[in-house]
């Protein structure tokens, strides 16, 4: 196992709220094969149970999201993870992430300011949704959802 300290770079999602149940889940393409010598992206088995964001200087033993190109990763937002360098001098790590929540919080991309009425008339309400128009909570904008 390989050890993660906290330097700033490990985080959770929604690591200002740990609640005690899940909130969102990150998914993770693997665009390049991820291995552990050229950056695989390190997670804490087991710390999405620990309801806390990581202490400065805190070190607990984590695994390398080893998997082939093309791969779709997907862990619970509660758990710890980090980035680290790619070791290597001939490899590529390259990856997609995204980051998908409850209707409780907005989504990181202001969507309000860049689509149109006119499209949103057209999408269903799960879409609606999904870009977070409608939200509960840690979502609201003046009190309210914005549709």
């Amino acid at each position: 196992m390989l050890e993660m300290r906290q330097n700033g770079l490990n985080h959770v999602r929604l690591g200002y709220i740990c609640a005690q149940a899940p909130q969102g889940i990150n998914a993770l393409w693997c665009l390049d094969d991820f291995t552990a010598t050229n950056g695989a992206t390190l997670v804490a088995p087991g710390s999405h149970t620990w309801h806390r964001p990581p202490a400065p200087d805190e070190s607990v033993d984590t695994v390398p999201v080893q998997a082939p190109a093309g791969t779709l990763c997907m862990f619970e937002s509660r758990m710890w993870h980090r980035a680290v360098a790619n070791t290597t001098q001939d490899q590529y790590r390259a990856g997609v992430f995204a980051f998908y929540s409850t209707p409780t919080y907005r989504t990181q991309e202001n969507w309000f300011v860049t689509l149109s009425d006119e499209y949103l008339a057209t999408v269903s309400d799960d879409v609606i949704t999904l870009l977070a128009y409608k939200s509960e909570g840690f979502g609201l904008a003046y009190g309210r959802s914005p549709r």
